[in-house]
């Protein structure tokens, strides 16, 4: 959803995401549908959009089957006369591909070259590119700056073979030299790959990390998080941390932020509240709120926090969807369960003389009992008028999809939700963009809940399909 309907920032992020779950070992369930909202954003305006756009489509590759070859087909042909972009539509071909001699005889075709800094983001897809990136040997003293970039990003994916660079060092060893790199990608990139290769660690750096006020903002971002990303390491450099949360750029303090998702140490509390109770940007605010609530079983401070907060949130906020995911593993989450699945008090604010009693019996039916009028049956029949609208509706996709959701709305016991069963009802019945988007939004309070998020995949692969976006 972020992905496909989000702002440029909240688009990359997703994808930055989605790349990093991928490379840990993640599968997804329905690679094609999510193919599908990656290609609608491979020829995006934003150069960054598209970039990331081409990661993710690699890091889905063959899972897809051939279906997405002539879009990246397309995007090499665009990039031929900007090798930075080049490179990554190269590595995304020889990914979906899955049949190198076809790549190769189709980049001859095309009078497409294959420079190293190519031959270097393709070596994760490629047997053949990493065989030869092997037999040149990367120098460190003399490579370009395009090559030494994609070396740094396979360093940081942990797809870099040893011994590859000049002097058949360890690549642990020549890491921390591009720290210091004329280029500033090259810099950046150096830093970002210690943060996300587990076998490095702060150690790996070249940097001053404790005169972090006169490292350049792309170099910061990625420093602070690898700070953050162990007990250990953070406890020492806690001084550090605290002079982070007071950084002037907003970029540098969101990566910390996030960094410190799964980080504890005594006296970190402190720093987090005083961080939390001064900071205004939204986004940090909540990263700050993730953190408390991953936490939340060893501070008890931290949980109550996070469980004020997620009450405040409305009730099918991403806002709420992402404190849960946090808070997961947590005694906190059912805590956050038992919020979410409340019934709405609004709901029986009836206009009734004389006492009432509500009850609640298994399969989720009400009913209210008064004397105003003799006794009052509310039954639970929004599913029932939800399922006659559906297999009404035209739409077969979209019948075949909401099917599957009020299946599971019945299996998991959801029926509660009324403003989530007339919203589908009211799609059927009408299918357009708004009442799309209100389905949507109604679901993102079930995010964690068995196939629901599968079948939010698809619903907003149909919208975008249906509607054009």
């Amino acid at each position: 959803h972020m992905i496909s309907r989000g702002s440029d920032d909240q688009c990359e992020e997703a994808m930055e995401n989605f790349c990093s779950l991928m490379r840990a070992g993640h599968q997804i369930r329905d690679a094609k549908t999510m193919g599908r909202v990656l290609v609608g954003r491979l020829f995006n305006p934003s150069e960054r959009i598209s970039r990331w756009s081409l990661n993710a489509i690699a890091h889905i590759g063959h899972r897809a089957g051939r279906e997405f070859i002539n879009a990246v087909q397309r995007s090499v042909l665009q990039h031929t006369q900007n090798p930075f972009m080049l490179r990554y539509a190269i590595a995304a071909l020889f990914a979906v591909t899955q049949n190198e001699e076809e790549v190769f005889e189709w980049l001859r075709t095309n009078n497409v070259p294959l420079e190293v800094s190519a031959l270097l983001a393709s070596a994760p897809f490629s047997q053949k590119c990493k065989e030869e990136i092997n037999k040149l040997g990367i120098n460190i003293e003399a490579a370009d700056d395009l090559t030494l970039q994609n070396a740094s990003i396979l360093v940081g994916i942990g797809k870099m073979p040893e011994g590859i660079f000049s002097g058949k060092h360890p690549y642990s060893t020549n890491i921390g030299q591009l720290n210091n790199h004329d280029d500033g990608l090259v810099r950046q990139y150096s830093v970002w790959a210690v943060k996300e290769n587990p076998q490095l660690s702060v150690s790996d750096l070249t940097i001053d990390l404790w005169d972090m006020d006169n490292l350049e903002h792309d170099v910061k971002k990625w420093a602070y998080p690898t700070i953050a990303v162990d007990e250990d390491t953070a406890s020492r450099y806690r001084e550090v941390l605290e002079a982070g949360s007071n950084d002037n750029s907003s970029d540098v303090r969101k990566n910390l932020a996030g960094g410190l998702l799964n980080t504890y140490f005594v006296d970190l509390e402190r720093i987090a509240f005083d961080w939390i109770a001064n900071e205004n940007n939204p986004e940090i605010v909540l990263r700050l709120l993730e953190h408390m609530a991953s936490q939340s079983d060893k501070c008890n401070d931290y949980k109550q926090t996070a469980l004020d907060r997620f009450s405040a949130f409305g009730k099918a906020s991403v806002e709420r969807d992402r404190l849960q995911s946090a808070a997961f593993q947590t005694s906190l989450f059912t805590d956050m369960q038992n919020i979410v699945l409340a019934p709405d008090p609004t709901f029986f604010a009836m206009n009734l003389t004389g006492g009432t009693q509500v009850n609640y019996n298994n399969t989720s039916n009400v009913t209210v009992q008064g004397n105003n009028n003799g006794d009052i049956s509310i039954a639970q029949n929004n599913v029932g008028s939800a399922r006659n609208a559906v297999n009404e509706t035209s739409e077969a996709e979209l019948k075949t999809i909401l099917n599957e959701l009020l299946d599971e709305i019945e299996k998991n016991n959801l029926t509660q939700n009324h403003e989530l069963l007339e919203s589908i009802e009211s799609l059927a019945k009408a299918p357009n963009q708004t009442a799309a988007d209100k389905v949507l939004e109604y679901l993102k309070a079930y995010a964690t809940v068995a196939n629901v998020p599968l079948i939010t995949a698809k619903l907003v692969e149909w919208a975008n399909t249906f509607f054009g976006g």
